[in-house]
C-alpha cells in the first residue's frame, strides 16, 4: 500500500469515492424544467416553491429569448444594495435555500439552461451570512450546485427572487427576511 506524507491518504480516498458517488448519479434535466414556467417579462415562476426568478442575472437584460450582455459582478454589500424589498417588484437577494432550490448538482450547469439563460460560471450570492465570521457570507456555485463562504469583497453575480403573489404556494406571509448588513458591516 502506497503511504502518502502528512496524512493524504483519507483525503485521496475520499476523493476517489466521491467521484464514484458523483459518477453514479444522473442528470435529468428535464425533471429540472418542468417546475419552472417562463413568463414574458424575462423571470420564471418555480412550480415547486411557488418563487418567482429573474432569468437573468443582474447586468444582464431579457430580449425576448435570451439573456444579453455581461452579467455584473458585486461585492456582496453591492449586492445587498440591490435587495430593494420595500422598492418595486418585492425583488431581494434569495436565501442560501432558497438559491439552492433552482439547483441540480447532478447537472452541470447546476440550474436549468432553458429557465436561467446565458448563465455565468461563478459564484451567486445568497443573503445568508456566517454565524462565526459576518465577513465571510454564503455563496452557491451554480455551475455545480454547490454551497460555500467567500470574503464579502469578492466579486459574485446576483440572481434576484421575489414572492409570487399569485402563486398558490404564496400563503399570505411576508418573504423571509435576509440578514441586513449594519452601517460600518
Amino acid at each position: 500500500m502506497v503511504r502518502l506524507r502528512n496524512g493524504l491518504m483519507p483525503f485521496a480516498l475520499g476523493l476517489l469515492l466521491g467521484a464514484g458517488v458523483a459518477a453514479g448519479q444522473d442528470c435529468n434535466p428535464d425533471q429540472l424544467a418542468a417546475r419552472f414556467t417562463p413568463n414574458e417579462d424575462g423571470t420564471v415562476t418555480d412550480g415547486t416553491t411557488g418563487l418567482t426568478w429573474k432569468r437573468c442575472s443582474e447586468g444582464q437584460s431579457w430580449d425576448g429569448t435570451t439573456c444579453t450582455g455581461d452579467a455584473a459582478r458585486y461585492d456582496w454589500r453591492e449586492a445587498m444594495a440591490l435587495d430593494p424589498q420595500s422598492g418595486e417588484g418585492g425583488w431581494r437577494l434569495p436565501t442560501l435555500d432558497e438559491l439552492a432550490s433552482i439547483t441540480d448538482k447532478a447537472c452541470s450547469p447546476a440550474v436549468d439552461p432553458g429557465a436561467f439563460r446565458a448563465t455565468p460560471v461563478g459564484i451567486f450570492w445568497s443573503s445568508a451570512t456566517d454565524a462565526n465570521n459576518a465577513d465571510y457570507p454564503w455563496c452557491l456555485h451554480l455551475r455545480d450546485g454547490h454551497a460555500s463562504k467567500a470574503h464579502k469583497g469578492r466579486g459574485g453575480h446576483v440572481r434576484l427572487v421575489r414572492v409570487d403573489p399569485d402563486s398558490p404556494k404564496n400563503d399570505g406571509r411576508a418573504a423571509p427576511r435576509p440578514h441586513q448588513p449594519e452601517s460600518g458591516d
